[in-house]
This record gives structure tokens, C-alpha cells and sequence, in this order.
């Protein structure tokens, strides 16, 4: 009899652990999984999540740039890179570059579809050459020539000393699928991209801005205007006008930098 209560003892203790370890495995696996699940920065549109961009959804994130960002976009728009395989192929090595940061964040809706991307970039001081000899891809004719008035603009500014700095967020590229476009988006993720700011302890964010209203948030988000260079002015080697069309309003290409705000300071965005 006391045999058969220690073997029924045994068994459940068997049982026990087996449950216990494969609830410990549950639980481990449900940790794996909330770890590789994006982080949601914002909820405040109906409808809409801002997150960040994770490697699996680069293709997705590219696909909307492609299709709802570099149609509207002045820079990309007006010298037509779209006309362009080898300087779209080598924008997108360009855009898949600055991801793998892993600082870009993405609007979803309801569905999980990506409806506005922003790509940035945390640029450090101590590796700053290293990073700028690797986007210097020297290919595609109309990607060299937007690369040389980027380039242009930047070369002028030292943001590390004017802004006694060791490392700063800045801003590559924003868009909206057109369907989401009016409904604040863009602005939300102008926004969201200071809370990364402040996630990843940086104190100084920058950008250039081609759009007159993107260079409005980003005055009212904290940055000022470093450089303003007008399209009409600037041509390439054989003295041609680049941009063209580039829509009422929109004159100027401003590069402006900023310290990032506190979080008291975001009530002015609504």
C-alpha cells in the first residue's frame, strides 16, 4: 500500500513538472514573442498606430516610399528618378541602409498596412565618416545629381559643433499613402519621431525639409532654419535647371536643426 501512495506521489510530481515546464516554455515563448513585436508609439488618430519599423516590414516600408512618396515628394518628383532603374535601385539601397538603424518608425491601420513611413537615422560623431563613405553610392544618373545638392547643403553645416553634440536623430525621408493623406499623419510621425529622440536619449534632431509644411512642424516641433536654398537657383553641370514643377508655394529647401523639446512642450501639436 505504501508503495502504490509513493508511486501515485511519483506520478503526480511527473506531472507536475512536466506541466510546469512546459508552462515555463509557454511563458518563454509568449516573452519571445511581445520581444519581437513592434512597439507602439502612438494611438491618438482613430485607427491608426505608430510603430516602429521592424526588418520584416523594410520590403513593405519601401514599397510605400515607391509608390506614395517619391511621386510627391519635390526633390525626387521634380528630377523625375522615377524615369531612372539604376537611380531608383541605388535610392533603394540607400533607404535600406538607413533602416537597418532600426530608428525609423511606420503609421499601420486597422489591418496592420503601412500607410505613412519615416525613415531616420541616429548619426554619431565617432563614426560619422565610416556611415558618409557608405552612402556614397556612385551610381545612377539622377541619384548623383540630388546626392550632389543634398550633399551640398550638408557639407556646409557642422551640427556636432554648432550644437556641442556627440550624436543627433536626423531626418531622411516621410510619407503618406495618398488614401491617409489630410488626416494628420505625416505630422504625427514628424512628432512621434521626437519621442524616439527622447526613447534613445538624444538631445538634437535635424533635418532637410523640401516641403513648406514640413519646414512648418519642424519650426514648431524646435528646429530652425541652418540653410535655405532655393530650387530655381541651383543647376547641374551643363547649367540646366533640376527642379521643375515643383508645385505653389514650395521655393525653397530648408536644413534645420534643433534641441529636442520636453515632453511638456508637445501640447503645442495639438
Amino acid at each position: 500500500m505504501v508503495s502504490r501512495c509513493r508511486r501515485l506521489i511519483r506520478e503526480k510530481e511527473r506531472i507536475f513538472a512536466e506541466t510546469d515546464t512546459s508552462g515555463e516554455q509557454d511563458f518563454l515563448g509568449m516573452l519571445r514573442e511581445k520581444a519581437a513585436s513592434p512597439i507602439t508609439w502612438n494611438e491618438s488618430i482613430p485607427g491608426i498606430k505608430i510603430q516602429d519599423l521592424q526588418p520584416k516590414r523594410f520590403n513593405d516600408a519601401m514599397d510605400c516610399i515607391i509608390s506614395d512618396g517619391i511621386p510627391v515628394d519635390i526633390i525626387y518628383k521634380s528630377t523625375n528618378i522615377l524615369d531612372d532603374p539604376e537611380s531608383m535601385e541605388a535610392f533603394q539601397e540607400k533607404m535600406l541602409f538607413l533602416m537597418k538603424d532600426r530608428t525609423s518608425i511606420i503609421a499601420v491601420n486597422d489591418e496592420n498596412e503601412i500607410v505613412g513611413v519615416l525613415v531616420m537615422k541616429a548619426v554619431r560623431k565617432y563614426d560619422y565618416s565610416k556611415m558618409f563613405s557608405k552612402l556614397q553610392i556612385r551610381r545612377g544618373k539622377t541619384f548623383l545629381i540630388v546626392m550632389r545638392f543634398i550633399n551640398n547643403i550638408y557639407k556646409e553645416v557642422d551640427i556636432f559643433q554648432q550644437f556641442q553634440c556627440e550624436i543627433y536623430l536626423r531626418f531622411y525621408f516621410i510619407c503618406v499613402k495618398q488614401t491617409y493623406r489630410k488626416r494628420k499623419i505625416g505630422n504625427l510621425l514628424m512628432w512621434t519621431g521626437l519621442d524616439v529622440a527622447r526613447h534613445l536619449k538624444i538631445n538634437v534632431m535635424m533635418g532637410l525639409f523640401p516641403a513648406a509644411k514640413l519646414q512648418s512642424t519642424a519650426h514648431m516641433m524646435g528646429m530652425d532654419v541652418l540653410r535655405h536654398y532655393f530650387f530655381s537657383s541651383w543647376h547641374d553641370k551643363t547649367e540646366s535647371l533640376v527642379f521643375r514643377g515643383i508645385g505653389g508655394g514650395n521655393y525653397s529647401c530648408a536644413l534645420m536643426a534643433g534641441y529636442v523639446k520636453d515632453i511638456k512642450a508637445d501640447d503645442e501639436r495639438k
